[in-house]
């Protein structure tokens, strides 16, 4: 796989599958860069403005973004589901979706325009097959992986 002159940006790279996945397309020819948790200068891909401004700074520095990684994850508590509140189940639905869909946002139109381009969102088998005390991370990954059929539709 030659991935030479192609820009990539994974997010949520800081260790597993999406530090491994920002090594393998480096080592392929691909331009990455990354952003996660404990970044220097990291984005907060939960919101918009720095989103925006993530996928503008990686654009002016390497060029248009060709693969966008997300693997950016809400935090959750592993809890019963009697012991969940239902904010719990709110705040991480809403954090494994808006950072996808922000950060997608950004990105989109000039892969549009290119007509090239890929977008990974990385779920987890927990949405397929749930354990106990991950109903929050369950149900969060369960939305993003609408979300990301949604969008391949």
């Amino acid at each position: 796989m030659n991935l030479t002159g192609k820009i990539a940006l994974v997010t949520g790279a800081s260790r597993g599958i999406d530090a491994a996945t920002a090594i393998k397309l480096a080592e392929h020819g691909a331009s990455v860069a990354v952003n996660y948790n404990n970044s220097e200068g990291k984005a907060n891909i939960f919101d918009k403005a720095e989103s925006e401004h993530m996928v503008n700074q990686v654009e002016q520095q390497l060029g248009k973004i060709d693969i966008l990684v997300l693997n950016a994850g809400a935090n959750f508590k592993m809890a019963s589901f009697m012991e969940q509140t239902w904010e719990d189940i709110e705040n991480n639905i809403l954090r494994e979706v808006k950072g996808s869909f922000w950060t997608i946002k950004a990105v989109l139109p000039s892969i549009i325009e290119r007509k090239s381009g890929s977008i990974i969102i990385v779920s987890s088998g927990l949405s397929r097959k749930p354990g106990f005390g991950f109903s929050a991370h369950t149900t969060a990954k369960s939305a993003l992986d609408g979300f990301a059929k949604a969008l391949a539709f």
